[in-house]
């Protein structure tokens, strides 16, 4: 099974102010079991919105790190993961 890739929207915003970021940015999700760029999906960032979503769907098995500009943001926990952590 995996996630609908239409179902994964990330969301860039300022850590300060809270406001959209803007600007065009790399974003790719890369799995957490392998070294970043191996295996990294990239993603698109939405026409009308200032967010992006992954070119592929994603192993729902699998969890997940974000980077953004080649800088790791954020992790995306699996949702099949037991118990549903992040490592």
């Amino acid at each position: 099974m995996a996630w609908d890739k239409d179902t994964v929207i990330i969301w860039l915003a300022s850590s300060t102010t809270g406001a959209l970021d803007t600007g065009a940015h790399t974003v790719k999700v890369q799995p957490i079991d392998q070294s970043y760029p191996t295996g990294a999906i990239d993603c698109s960032q939405l026409s009308s919105e200032y967010a992006y979503k992954p070119d592929s769907d994603l192993d729902e098995d699998t969890h997940y790190d974000v980077y953004v500009d080649g800088s790791k943001l954020k992790r995306l926990i699996a949702t099949n993961s037991t118990p549903m952590i992040g490592v």
